[in-house]
């Protein structure tokens, strides 16, 4: 069993690194590309079932952003949704205070229609929070996504420029 997981782990590794790759070697400047993975990963803090990657595709347009940074962002981002929801909510909470904010309920199994009444109860403070954490989660993952893709692209240049030890002389 223990070889099972460290391969699963193993291939989730190699598909990771694989994106990062196609995302490095893209066609585009870094600038946009940055730009699309913020884009796409943040696009989550908007309660957008279903649609949240139309969205983000068409926003990426007006701000002229990698549409193929923002669709990988934003698949690798869908697992953190619903955390990320209740981070509005707490953030919100933060900033009006417990007044003016709904409360948390459990939803599981009660479909999409309970989730928007939920999102309708819960005041400015949700909405609040939604903006905050789009603007702090775009600055930061624009900032960190450029660092990461100046270091992975210096790593595979490297890698290329380097003879390979079974050239031989």
């Amino acid at each position: 069993m223990k070889g099972r997981e460290q391969g699963v782990f193993r291939g989730l590794g190699r598909w990771i690194r694989y994106y990062l790759l196609r995302l490095v070697r893209v066609r585009d400047e870094q600038r946009r590309v940055q730009k699309g993975i913020a884009l796409g990963a943040v696009m989550h803090f908007i309660p957008t079932p279903g649609i949240g990657l139309a969205v983000a595709l068409i926003i990426a347009v007006f701000l002229r952003a990698n549409k193929a940074a923002t669709t990988i962002a934003n698949v690798f981002a869908a697992p953190a949704a619903v955390p990320m929801w209740f981070l509005n909510y707490w953030v919100g909470k933060l900033f009006v205070g417990a007044k003016n904010t709904g409360h948390v309920v459990d939803l599981h199994g009660q479909g999409f229609v309970a989730m928007w009444h939920w999102l309708a109860s819960q005041g400015v403070g949700f909405f609040i929070g939604i903006g905050v954490n789009m603007v702090v989660g775009f600055v930061v993952l624009y900032v960190v996504s450029g660092w990461v893709l100046r270091r992975a692209a210096a790593r595979f240049q490297s890698r290329r420029a380097s003879p390979s030890p079974e050239s031989g002389p």
